[in-house]
């Protein structure tokens, strides 16, 4: 049996100078949160509520995510990773490729975080759970494991601009899809939380994106303090996958969304396939990520490890000593680049940056 995570793991230290490698695992150790959805839900916007960084937020039908946020946070003394993903179900990116991109973010970052938890969030707009959203729902189902649901939170947007009624009507849509598509992810221990909107008698009040930041911020951020206290023993679904030799597209979540259900008479074929050309069985897989996204993960880390030794951060006891051996003067330093650098972390010549208008990779 292969562990795949292992091999990319190998992949990774070897790609990565001795410094980077002690600079990661002392520096980097946060819980991780997925964040995930369609496009245009509000995604970003709610990691902004979080975290205080803006990110980039679409006002259209293409996914306002078109790079791949990895923004860090402090919360109750504890370091936070979001993972911001393109949206599902949009014209930016196939479903498909959404979940690549995701898998090959969780592997660079999976030696130095715990999996924490997973944020499903959408606007419940709708009265019914539409054929697009039973595709993610489903998928999010597959990948977590309905064991790891207590980690799971379901987060509703959109709440603020709606009279009485239209708050009635939305809580409605929500109970709907409680009652089916939801229910048994919530049966299991999945929470929900109405981002943007106060049970205060008389009733329900809601609050303005703008005018009411800083109130969403603080409870925005104590949900989560409450919500993921502590550390946990729950595993995703698919990391257990992987971790028992499984590839990409043999995982029930890569199923589901290749082949449309998780039967595996397609995927077993597949993944033969796989196992004759690599001798792993992963590398269908592992042999698609290329080495300039590895590259740009591990660059995210390097930054997201630099804002947990920020003076603000570096307040907090959690965060023990610094190593009296490791040289960190030039991430104090004004105006320090880490293009000036990329001999510290990589054995090898980085790779350029994409433009600003490609689909790439970008810590806030």
């Amino acid at each position: 049996m292969t562990n795949g995570w292992d091999i990319f793991s190998d992949i990774l230290s070897n790609k990565l100078t001795d410094k980077a490698l002690k600079f990661l695992k002392k520096h980097v150790g946060s819980d991780l949160f997925i964040v995930c959805g369609d496009g245009g839900v509000g995604k970003s916007s709610f990691i902004k509520s979080i975290t205080g960084e803006d990110v980039y937020i679409g006002s259209t039908l293409e996914s306002g995510t078109r790079v791949t946020a990895l923004v860090p946070a402090v919360i109750n003394d504890k370091r936070c990773l979001f993972l911001d993903m393109p949206g599902f179900n949009t014209v930016d990116f196939d479903n498909w490729d959404v979940f690549f991109r995701l898998m090959a973010a969780m592997s660079v970052v999976q030696s130095y975080v715990e999996f924490r938890g997973v944020l499903f969030v959408d606007s419940f707009s709708r009265p019914r759970v539409s054929p697009s959203a039973k595709i993610l729902l489903t998928w999010l189902s597959l990948f977590c494991g309905l064991e790891y649901m207590p980690n799971v939170a379901i987060v509703t947007t959109r709440w603020d601009g709606l009279d009485a009624d239209g708050v009635a009507e939305k809580l409605k849509n929500v109970e709907d899809w409680k009652k089916s598509w939801l229910a048994e992810m919530t049966s299991k221990g999945a929470a929900i939380y109405h981002h943007g909107l106060i049970d205060k008698e008389p009733g329900y009040q809601t609050l303005h994106i703008n005018r009411d930041a800083s109130e969403r911020q603080t409870r925005a951020r104590r949900f989560i303090g409450t919500h993921y206290r502590g550390s946990t023993d729950l595993k995703l679904q698919i990391y257990i996958e992987i971790a028992n030799g499984a590839t990409l597209e043999t995982t029930r979540a890569g199923r589901w969304l290749k082949y449309g259900n998780t039967s595996s008479g397609t995927a077993d074929a597949q993944e033969e396939r796989s196992s004759n050309s690599s001798g792993t069985g992963q590398g269908n897989f592992w042999d698609n990520v290329k080495w300039e996204d590895m590259q740009r993960w591990a660059r995210l880390l390097y930054q997201a490890g630099r804002f947990f030794m920020s003076a603000n951060a570096r307040r907090s006891p959690s965060f023990g000593e610094f190593d009296e051996e490791f040289d960190y003067q030039p991430f104090y330093e004004a105006g320090f680049s880490f293009n000036d650098s990329w001999d510290d972390i990589f054995n090898e010549s980085p790779v350029p940056e994409s433009p600003p208008s490609s689909s790439t990779c970008s810590i806030l």
